[in-house]
């Protein structure tokens, strides 16, 4: 960073050697003299476009009244060419502080074929500039990592879609793009058969429940992607993956109790093992596929601890009615049921 009191002096100290008043030097670049006056407190700097002009009024050159800090900008106010080779990163990043945008566009075309010259450059150039260098260094074959954190969102987005299209790794990328880019990357990689893992937290919703659906179809494993889904969506998936034969215990904790309790009904029904869905379904739909079992004459002793007080008394009243057991149900039963049970026992 340049050390804008000393320059402060450096300027005060040139303006006293020459007999001039802060009056007369601001009347000479056209200036007010608080301007002036600020420079030599140490309050703000010359604007770039000033110093050439201040330099000649003093005689002297750029650098003397920077203090001898920094070449560059010598260099870029002389109009000659800078060759990165001969800076250290600091001048350059100093340099960038007090050029106009201009003048730092130029510097960086300077230097762009020197990576870390140009990379020091990037957060003084606007979107724009920035998003021509990557592209450009993109169709070279170049790393553009470093530059997409000054990009414009859109930009990013053509960015990365252009690098997936040439084979190259994208993922960097991914939090810099918007969430309908992100979707599209990760439909593309998951079509070539490569990683999408990694995107899943930047793409949207709906995008990664229409990828799913289409790698279901295709018989492709989904649990990676069914943390990231909207609920509605992994409802709709395990369904259509049950209907299919396919194994969707892995997917009911990120399901609604409505659906998983249609899910453990659909396998209860085709013979399939509910054991690891009872955690997540409803008491309600619990009951019913419960009462269900119990009148096919099938075991319920797995479900009775997910059951409520009414699926439990409903299981209790049937069995009794056929004259079976309900031994197994007496640690889960209320009261008011074990009463009614031991009367029944009773004969009263």
């Amino acid at each position: 960073m340049f050390d804008t009191v000393k320059i402060g002096k450096r300027i005060a100290e040139l303006r006293k050697k020459r007999d001039m008043t802060q009056f007369e030097i601001a009347d000479r670049l056209g200036i007010s003299y608080q301007a002036v006056s600020n420079w030599e407190r140490g309050n703000s700097m010359p604007d770039i476009a000033k110093l050439p002009e201040l330099a000649e009024i003093f005689g002297v050159t750029v650098d003397e009244i920077l203090g001898g800090g920094n070449p560059v900008v010598e260099k870029v106010t002389a109009g000659e060419p800078v060759q990165p080779a001969d800076y250290t990163r600091e001048e350059l990043k100093e340099a960038a502080e007090v050029l106009r945008p201009s003048q730092v566009e130029k510097l960086a075309g300077e230097v762009r074929e020197d990576r870390e010259s140009l990379l020091t450059l990037v957060p003084f150039l606007d979107e724009e500039t920035v998003g021509e260098l990557a592209t450009q260094l993109a169709q070279e074959g170049g790393d553009v990592t470093g530059l997409v954190p000054f990009m414009a969102e859109e930009k990013v987005d053509e960015l990365a879609l252009l690098l997936e299209q040439n084979g190259k790794d994208t993922v960097a990328l991914a939090s810099f793009m918007s969430e309908e880019a992100v979707g599209r990357l990760t439909e593309l990689r998951a079509k070539n058969g490569r990683s999408i893992g990694e995107l899943l937290p930047f793409a949207g919703e709906e995008k990664l429940g229409e990828v799913a659906t289409q790698l279901a179809q295709e018989g492709g494993d989904v649990t990676g992607l069914v943390p990231f889904m909207a609920e509605e969506k992994v409802d709709e998936l395990a369904l259509l993956l049950e209907q299919n034969g396919k194994d969707t215990v892995a997917l009911a904790s990120f399901m609604s109790e409505e659906a998983v309790g249609r899910l453990t009904e659909l396998r209860a029904k085709n013979g399939r093992s509910i054991g690891e869905l009872l955690p997540f379904a409803g008491e309600e739909k619990l009951g019913e596929v419960a009462l269900a079992k119990v009148l096919r004459g099938e075991d319920v002793t797995a479900m009775l601890p997910f059951l409520g007080d009414k699926a439990l008394g409903a299981i209790t009243k049937e069995k009794l009615a056929r004259g079976e057991s309900i031994t197994e149900l007496l640690p889960f039963l209320d009261d008011s049921t074990l009463r009614e049970y031991v009367k029944k026992a009773l004969g009263r």
